[in-house]
C-alpha cells in the first residue's frame, strides 16, 4: 500500500503534461482491474471444520465485539491516525495553494521516510516495548505538524511532511505490541482487528473535519488540530497503557 502511495504521485505527475488528468484516472482504473485480476487468481483455502458454536448474545456482546484490551491502543492509534488523514486530504492543496513545486511529490516523500522508517524502526518495539516506543513515534508527527502549522509553506515543508510520515510508520507496530501484550493469549486477533478499526475511524474522519476546519480557519488550523490530537494520542498510551501496566506490576509484586 505504502509503496503503491510511494510510487503514484510520481507517476500521476510525469503522466499529467504528456497526457492530462484524463490518462491518469484511465491507469488507475486500469491498475485496480489488475489488482481484481490478481485476487481472482489467489487459490482459496479450505476452511476448517466449525467444532463449536456459541450462543448468538455471546457473539454480540460488547465484551466479545470490543475486547478491554484494544480500547486504549485503539484510541490512541485512531487520534495519532487523525494527523495522516490531515496529511492526506490537506497538504497537497496546502502547498498548491502557495503555488510551492513541492506539493507534487509531497506525499510520495512522505511514503518513501515511512517505509525506510517502518523497516528500521520496527525492531525497536521488540526491543523497548510497545507504549515508549508509541509515544515518541507520535510525538514525532506532532512535531511535523505542528511545523507544517507555523512555517511558511515553501519546498522546505516537504521536511514537515517527511517528520509526519517517520512518526506514523511506526505507530502501527507500537500499538499492535501494546495490543497483543493487553490481550496475552485472549482475543488475539478480534483485539487486533478492532484496534485497527480505530486507524480508519480516525482517517475518516479527518478529511472532512480538516477540510471544515481548513474553510472557516485556513490550513495551519486543519494541521494545528491534528497535532493537539497527536497529544492527546501520547496521553491516551500514558494513562490509558503504561500507568495500568506499571500498577499490575507494582501488584503482583506486592502479592509476591
Amino acid at each position: 500500500m505504502w509503496g503503491g502511495l510511494a510510487i503514484g504521485p510520481l507517476v500521476a505527475s510525469l503522466t499529467v503534461p504528456t497526457g492530462g488528468y484524463t490518462t491518469v484516472w484511465l491507469l488507475v482504473s486500469g491498475l485496480g482491474l489488475l489488482s481484481a485480476v490478481l485476487v481472482s487468481t489467489t487459490l482459496a483455502q479450505d476452511r476448517e471444520p466449525v467444532t463449536q458454536t456459541r450462543p448468538l448474545r455471546q457473539l454480540l456482546g460488547i465484551r466479545t465485539l470490543v475486547p478491554h484490551a484494544a480500547v486504549a491502543p485503539g484510541i490512541a492509534f485512531g487520534l495519532s491516525s487523525f494527523g495522516y488523514g490531515t496529511i492526506a486530504a490537506m497538504v497537497v492543496l496546502f502547498l498548491s495553494d502557495a503555488e510551492v513545486a513541492a506539493a507534487g511529490y509531497a506525499l510520495a516523500v512522505f511514503a518513501i521516510v515511512f517505509l525506510i522508517v517502518r523497516a528500521v524502526g520496527s525492531p525497536m518495539v521488540d526491543r523497548f516495548g510497545g507504549a515508549r516506543i508509541g509515544q515518541i513515534a507520535v510525538a514525532g508527527e506532532v512535531i511535523g505538524l505542528v511545523a507544517l502549522a507555523l512555517l511558511p509553506p515553501s519546498n522546505l515543508s516537504v521536511l514537515g511532511v517527511a517528520v509526519v510520515g517517520a512518526g506514523v510508520a511506526l505507530t502501527y507496530p507500537a500499538t499492535v505490541s501494546m495490543t497483543v501484550r493487553r490481550a496475552k493469549s485472549m482475543n488475539l486477533g478480534t483485539s487486533v482487528g478492532v484496534m485497527i478499526s480505530f486507524w480508519d475511524l480516525g482517517i475518516m474522519v479527518a478529511g472532512p473535519i480538516a477540510g471544515l476546519v481548513a474553510v472557516l480557519l485556513g490550513f495551519p488550523a486543519a494541521f494545528l488540530i491534528a497535532a493537539l490530537l497527536g497529544v492527546g494520542s501520547i496521553a491516551v498510551i500514558q494513562f490509558g497503557v503504561r500507568r495500568p501496566e506499571s500498577m499490575a506490576t507494582a501488584a503482583h509484586g506486592a502479592r509476591e
